[in-house]
């Protein structure tokens, strides 16, 4: 199972998410440069991670919503996300 907070080559280490418990919560809006960031031939990799389902409630507060958020941050690493999605696109 691939956890958000390790550090990893293809995501350099942080990204950043839109919080959880909303229509796009999760999903990485910002890979900073690593090697899943979009390629030159418009390849783009979506991921969407999920909270543990035994996450702390105190932590998920602070990393749900509309809004979007360091992979860093000390709530994100509580409620222990990992993958739930991967999506790869193409332009037309």
């Amino acid at each position: 199972m691939v956890k958000s907070t390790e550090g990893h080559p293809c995501t350099a280490g942080r990204s950043t998410y839109y919080g959880f418990e909303w229509d796009y919560g999760g999903y990485v809006s910002d890979w900073k440069g690593g090697g899943l960031a979009p390629g030159r031939d418009g390849c783009v990799i979506g991921v969407r991670f999920g909270p543990d389902s035994n996450a702390p409630d105190t932590a998920l507060i602070k990393v749900a919503g509309d809004r979007q958020m360091s992979s860093a941050l000390p709530a994100m690493r509580a409620v222990r996300p990992s993958v739930q999605q991967i999506s790869i696109a193409w332009p037309e």
